[in-house]
């Protein structure tokens, strides 16, 4: 090939790489767009407050009391190694696939595929969650200074054209931020003496005492992240929609684990963007500093459910949340009243639906019932450390508190209309959804039978 030639066709992959670049960047604009007219035809009303309501002083949290965490510290938990049936589950689906009686859901390729997913999410998990990314800018070059609401837009494009499902923006409430962050990365124990080494068994489970597995946590959160690091990019990523209806099952977690594993990638593209503005970024998934939940509420993502999850107008609680924090000045997007509030007052269908009875049925109540819950904010607590112990019991995950619930639905006009009128429709509504068997479980080989072609099936909310 001629200088000449080489020349030609280095500017026409640039340009084609830029048509491409620039060709996503317009359709995600466009998708944002279509995100917001479609929650007004569903009815759906920005708010000056978020629905969830405070009562007298909101306790934070430590992040050391989520159940995940307690399963690794306190040996009073049910999910704590030392007590061996948390791990049975796991040794038996494990054991039915090698002695080839796998149930539907729980073969070979179910656990290879939710086993992959995993893998952007564990691949250096502490780098995303432990520290502040700071600014990166090329030589001679200043803070890219913009308005709010330019700013806004341009890091709500910029997380779209990652692959976030939905996003928003708001203002860090300080009642969202942990006390401590709490992790593996802060777990130190001692080893096994001689009787444990020789047995075999976990220090723990010889009634170690609790001041033998230290947790050493890591400096308050308010000394970790300035003042000004006071502005949040919330960002929601869709689960699929048939593979949650498998639930629960290794297809079901397959789901979840390609979202945590897809959401980490998306933040962080999207705190590198940030620094490269010239702007200081956290980014933070299913670990960091703050909670998720109520800044998404609070972003005008969607509300708070019976289920204790996000329940948002697109997807329901079919969604996994993560974000970026940053010191970048950004317009703050509104809550929303879709009526989810009202509508689960007399639900319960979650709570029935709940294999672990983690969920509860009756009022909302804004004190501490639970050690994995604080007081101060009135919803339905959730049992943490009984949803673990189910999973870890089984040998999977489970997913019902999503798939059972009357808001997940894949698009249809019917189910938008229903969807606007389940707070008056209440328990008719519930009725309908399980007559025409939305929350029946489906088997899981059906899922390996799609036609490659149109898999997965897109929303309109997606491209």
């Amino acid at each position: 090939m001629s200088n000449k030639s080489r020349r030609d066709f280095l500017k026409k992959s640039a340009g084609i790489a830029a048509g491409a670049g620039a060709l996503s960047l317009l359709r995600a604009e466009k998708a944002l767009a279509r995100s917001e007219r479609l929650r007004q035809r569903l009815g759906v009303r920005r708010v000056d407050r978020p629905t969830y309501q405070t009562v007298g002083e909101v306790e934070r949290f430590h992040s050391r009391n989520t159940a995940f965490s307690r399963a690794v510290w306190d040996v009073t938990s049910p999910n704590h190694p030392a007590y061996p049936q948390q791990a049975l589950g796991n040794a038996r689906r494990a054991q039915d696939v090698a002695d080839g009686t796998a149930e539907d859901g729980f073969r070979h390729p179910e656990f290879a595929l939710s086993d992959a997913g995993t893998l952007l999410w564990y691949t250096g998990f502490g780098f995303m969650v432990t520290h502040l990314w700071e600014p990166f800018l090329k030589p001679g070059w200043k803070p890219y200074e913009c308005s709010p609401e330019e700013a806004s837009q341009l890091l709500k494009i910029a997380a779209k054209h990652f692959g976030a499902s939905l996003v928003g923006t708001t203002k860090l409430n300080p009642n969202w931020r942990y006390t401590h962050r709490y992790h593996d990365e802060t777990v130190k124990r001692r080893a096994a003496g001689p009787l444990g080494r020789a047995l075999g068994v976990n220090p723990a489970h010889l009634a170690t005492p609790v001041e033998d597995w230290v947790a050493f946590d890591t400096p308050p959160v308010d000394e970790e992240l300035p003042p000004e690091m006071n502005n949040v990019v919330s960002v929601a990523v869709e689960m699929d929609y048939q593979m949650f209806r498998t639930s629960p099952s290794k297809i079901e977690w397959a789901a979840t684990t390609h979202a945590y594993s897809k959401m980490k990638y998306i933040v962080m593209h999207l705190a590198q963007f940030i620094n490269n503005l010239g702007y200081r970024a956290w980014p933070y998934g299913s670990g960091g500093p703050v909670l998720s939940i109520p800044i998404a509420v609070d972003a005008g993502m969607g509300e708070l459910g019976r289920n204790g999850l996000l329940i948002t107008p697109e997807y329901g609680p079919r969604v996994r949340l993560c974000g970026v924090i940053t010191d970048m000045p950004l317009a703050q997007d509104r809550p929303i009243d879709m009526g989810v509030w009202d509508f689960c007052q007399t639900c319960e269908k979650c709570a029935k639906e709940c294999p672990a009875g983690a969920l509860q049925f009756g009022e909302p109540t804004s004190h501490k019932k639970f050690r994995t819950t604080a007081a101060g904010v009135l919803k339905w607590p959730v049992d943490g450390e009984a949803c673990n112990y189910y999973w870890a019991t089984e040998g999977t995950v489970c997913g019902n508190c999503v798939s059972k619930c009357p808001y997940n639905k894949p698009w249809g006009a019917l189910h938008r209309v229903a969807q606007v009128l389940a707070p008056t429709m209440g328990s008719l509504w519930v009725k309908m959804d399980d007559l025409f068997g939305y929350s029946d479980k489906i088997p899981s080989q059906p899922f390996w039978e799609q036609d490659p072609r149109e898999f997965p099936k897109r929303g309109p909310f997606q491209d």
